[in-house]
């Protein structure tokens, strides 16, 4: 467990990258998929891909906050989390669709 803290402390610095990265993959797949929006898969795929854009932001503010940058940590989840609601909200009209 040791070991696994080491490596990411060592590349923390790939952590902001993650969030326009993931953002971008989201966005463009979504626009890619619109006209299948409406297939359970694709919106099987975005919300995984929604729950790992959570998941490393959790992981970017525990990183954070272990380097002794704390004050970095609200504003990190700020962001991460101001734009999961904006992907969620972009998932939300054709997962309203299917559940109809």
């Amino acid at each position: 467990m040791n070991r696994m803290w080491k490596w990411l402390d060592r590349y923390m610095w790939l952590i902001p990258l993650g969030l326009p990265g993931v953002g971008i993959l989201e966005g463009v797949g979504f626009h890619i998929f619109e006209p299948a929006a409406f297939n359970g898969m694709v919106i099987v795929l975005f919300s995984v891909l929604l729950l790992f854009h959570c998941l490393f932001g959790l992981l970017a503010c525990i990183l954070l906050f272990r380097k002794g940058l704390w004050l970095m940590v609200p504003v990190c989840l700020l962001v991460y989390g101001m734009t999961s609601l904006i992907y969620f909200s972009v998932l939300w009209g054709p997962l309203n669709v299917v559940l109809q």
